[in-house]
């Protein structure tokens, strides 16, 4: 459990002592921009228990031994609590300080945008726990935040869980550092809510040599964090310059954050070495073999670059320039996944109290029938055949429900084929209870023709949105399909109805055939051809009015000389008109006859026939 009042946190924490030197471009002569990262947050997009991270996000992952996952850090009224940690500026010039970053998330906080807007941050020369020291920098009541964003990761335990994503909260701090060890203390403001900072963290471990971080009380109560299994750190970083740089730039290997990725899934390239002083600058390139031939990626003039963009396997390399010396990174390579090794494969939920899917109806041939799948999971794009659904237009969907309750049926699309399921690929279906849901799903023009994945979801109870594509459903089912999006093809008739003579009483259809997508048919009539045309429905001698076969049945002299036409309409075709075929219906004509032939005698009698003739 979190508390603001205790010192519990939740995860294994790392002292990165300069984990991370990157430089930042410079935009003159003057100024050499590095930052200095203090711990580590991120865990991977895969939790321990093979969890997916959502797209664009990666876990931060409580460690197995600690039971709480994050320190309050928090601005209170009348109170509130602090975190401090501690850094050295190394040998050699003073660092000029110009920015902080902080991290720390909201439990439960849904937001699009940072609820953090507060942030206030003190530096020391020592342990501010030991005796009464003076800031050397800083305070805690000025506000010194300068802006927020999202982290891309969810802090969680082993359960995934995405009501805790972790924020950055980036400070103004200006104030120049000479060579020592320092300490910065500070907390997070968002109007009330409650907040924590998340420790650092790092797999497999729940401490590391050298964890140190303390908390406040205020006004003067210190602590040491430490949990179940040792000491704490807590990440935070900072952004300085330094003085001009000189000689010839070695920055050694490229280190790309991860060597494999999802198509939209980021990655970062770093240097293993940095180049310290100003006047330094960097042009990152990108090729398709290691050795080239290489291309400048436009405005990737940092010390560091990252892309979410990846089309292809592809190498990374960075020339980095002092004065007019250079060198250049060696190269690395981060390889492209397909697009079916990246969905994510929801936790397992219970389908076993009817919360399924007993049904899916969709395309021209998908029409599938299961029971409630192990975990709540089930992949059928191997096993059921590819459905063709219609680019640009309603494709209509039936999904049957079990009767658990009532079941909310949400669907998703993965148009873009990235690997992952976004909010704009979702199409919320309906809900109901055992009952079969019919909704459209419209598919957008612009999506690319070809194969890719689609998800429905049923979960009880709780609405599905386009965030939850991968959540944890307790009650609920998951199914995987392929499906094939086709062109949106207008409807052109092939064959055309034809001219039809029957006798009174008699039967028959008019007929016609079309080319084209999502098509539907509605006959119409009119009694002559100067008369104006009527719709058609079903009865009397009338059936197949809405399709492309109209038939007529025991027709009658009265409809002698009507005319017929069929028209033609869809999600891909304007309307369109048959040509118009005309009904003749011949009346009967009786002739009688007798046997034998002659006159017929008083007293006798005479057989007598009748036929009908046209």
């Amino acid at each position: 459990m979190q508390s603001k009042t205790t010192f519990k946190k939740v995860t294994g924490l790392l002292r990165s002592f300069l984990l991370c030197l990157s430089l930042i471009a410079a935009t003159s002569g003057l100024v050499n921009a590095q930052t200095y990262t203090n711990g580590n947050l991120s865990t991977g997009a895969t939790l321990s228990t093979g969890a997916t991270a959502p797209a664009g996000f990666t876990w931060s992952e409580l460690q197995l031994t600690n039971n709480s996952l994050g320190y309050s850090a928090s601005i209170v009224a009348g109170a509130g609590f602090t975190v401090a940690d501690d850094f050295t500026v190394p040998a050699g010039p003073s660092w000029n300080l110009t920015k902080a970053t902080f991290y720390a998330y909201s439990t439960g906080y849904a937001g699009a945008t940072s609820p953090f807007n507060d942030v206030r941050v003190q530096i020391y020369n020592t342990n501010p726990s030991i005796g009464a020291p003076v800031a050397v920098y800083g305070d805690l009541t000025t506000n010194r935040f300068a802006a927020s964003a999202t982290a891309s990761m969810y802090r969680t335990s082993s359960t995934a869980g995405t009501t805790r994503q972790i924020w950055k909260i980036e400070a103004n701090v200006t104030t120049s550092l000479a060579p020592g060890t320092y300490w910065i203390e500070w907390q997070v403001g968002n109007g009330g809510l409650s907040n924590f900072s998340p420790p650092s963290t790092v797999v497999g471990t729940v401490t590391q040599a050298g964890n140190n971080s303390l908390q406040r009380t205020l006004p003067s109560t210190w602590a040491a964090l430490t949990d179940v299994g040792g000491a704490q750190a807590m990440p935070f970083r900072l952004d300085y310059n330094t003085g001009a740089c000189t000689g010839t730039p070695t920055p050694g290997n490229t280190v790309a954050s991860v060597t494999a990725v999802c198509p939209t899934n980021p990655v970062t390239l770093s240097l293993q070495n940095t180049t310290n002083g100003s006047g330094v600058t960097y042009q990152w390139q990108s090729a398709a073999a290691a050795t080239g031939p290489w291309s400048n990626i436009t405005a990737a003039t940092n010390s560091s670059y990252s892309t979410s963009t990846l089309a292809a396997t592809t190498f990374f390399q960075c020339i980095v320039t002092c004065s007019a010396s250079s060198g250049t990174s060696t190269p690395v390579q981060v390889a492209l996944n397909p697009p079916s090794a990246c969905y994510c494969i929801p936790a397992a939920s219970n389908c076993s109290f009817d919360d399924r899917i007993a049904n899916v109806t969709f395309g021209t041939t998908l029409n599938n029938n299961s029971a409630c799948s192990a975990g709540g999971y089930a992949n059928y794009t191997a096993t059921v055949a590819a459905t063709d659904v219609i680019g640009g237009a309603n494709n209509q969907m039936k999904v049957t429900v079990g009767p658990g309750g009532t079941e909310n049926v949400g669907v998703w699309i993965d148009y873009d084929r990235s690997g992952s399921f976004d909010a704009s690929e979702f199409t919320l279906l309906g809900s109901g209870n055992g009952v079969t849901i019919t909704g459209n799903i419209a598919i957008p023009a612009s999506a690319p023709l070809g194969q890719t994945r689609m998800r429905v979801r049923v979960r009880f109870s709780t609405a599905v949105t386009g965030t939850t594509a991968c959540t944890t459903y307790t009650f609920g089912e998951t199914e995987d399909y392929t499906v094939n999006l086709i062109p949106c093809v207008q409807g052109v008739f092939t064959t055309q109805p034809v001219n039809k003579t029957i006798t009174c009483g008699g039967s028959t259809t008019f007929n016609v055939a079309a080319t084209g997508s999502l098509l539907t048919y509605k006959w119409q009539y009119r009694i002559s051809a100067t008369a104006p045309w009527l719709a058609l429905s079903n009865g009397g001698i009338y059936s197949g009015a809405t399709t492309n076969t109209l038939v007529l049945t025991n027709a009658s002299s009265s409809v002698n000389g009507y005319q017929y036409r069929a028209l033609m309409e869809g999600a891909c075709t304007a309307t369109d008109y048959s040509s118009i075929a005309t009904l003749t219906v011949s009346p009967l004509v009786a002739t009688v006859t007798k046997t034998p032939a002659g006159d017929i005698c008083l007293g006798t009698s005479q057989k007598l026939s009748i036929t009908n003739t046209t």
